[in-house]
């Protein structure tokens, strides 16, 4: 008997540790009050309380923990709902899955209906050089090259962003950044991203997450350029690569 009200007093202490934790994620900003993390947590509460009160019943404490599982029940519901109604266009499913996959839908939506697509002409500067950047571009097909006092430093593919490292700050670009032919993306001006962001902390730190995995991308795919450039140089050079094996 005791083994059963030590259960039941455990299942209380887990229940109020998730109760005091979605309410304090709640008033630091980590999470939504509309949001599935909130709701799952409150009913995941709910629950272990309503199951403690087995050991030591009490009606009133029974009404309020099924209430708030009832209400909870529909908070998922509402959400589900609301996220298979979401829809995209051929062209915005893949950008979602390119670069916002760890988003939910909903929130992706939102982030998409604060800018628009667009096609460029040839040469249209996107980027200037010394100077913060002035929107967050996504580019579905074309190129864009960079460069610096008229220098090539590289050549932007599609399926990349452009302006992630700057568009949230006031530093200035390092590089002036030129759209190729035939270029078409996606582009949010800082303001309405910033104005977004501001609003939204849970949506905040997912935008940050896609400018840092892009970033990151974009740093590995130069080491590995850098690394291939110097392998060929050796090789030209008739120089053993630091690879190869010492002979004995």
């Amino acid at each position: 008997m005791t083994q059963f009200i030590d259960a039941f007093a455990l299942a209380g202490m887990v229940g109020v540790s998730f109760y005091l934790s979605s309410y304090f994620l709640l008033q630091a900003g980590y999470i939504r009050g509309s949001g599935f993390a909130y709701v799952w947590m409150n009913l995941a509460a709910a629950s272990f309380v309503l199951v403690s009160l087995f050991a030591n019943f009490n009606l009133y404490s029974a009404i309020i923990q099924v209430s708030w599982i009832l209400i909870s029940v529909f908070g998922l519901t509402r959400l589900f709902l609301r996220s298979r109604a979401v829809k995209f266009s051929p062209e915005e499913a893949a950008f979602v899955q390119d670069k916002l996959a760890h988003m939910p839908r909903i929130n992706a939506r939102q982030f998409l209906n604060a800018g628009h697509w667009l096609d460029v002409a040839e040469e249209t500067v996107l980027i200037e050089e010394g100077a913060p950047s002035t929107a967050l571009f996504y580019l579905k097909s074309g190129a864009a090259r960079a460069e610096s006092e008229g220098r090539v430093l590289a050549h932007v593919a599609a399926g990349s962003l452009l302006g992630e490292i700057t568009v949230l700050s006031d530093e200035p670009a390092t590089a002036r950044v030129v759209a190729s032919p035939g270029t078409r993306l996606f582009r949010m001006s800082r303001t309405a991203l910033r104005a977004l962001v501001d609003k939204d902390p849970e949506l905040r730190d997912q935008v940050h997450v896609a400018l840092t995995l892009d970033t990151r991308s974009k740093m590995m795919a130069v080491n590995q350029a850098t690394k291939e450039e110097q392998r060929r140089s050796e090789l030209a050079m008739g120089e053993p690569s630091r690879s190869a094996t010492p002979e004995a």
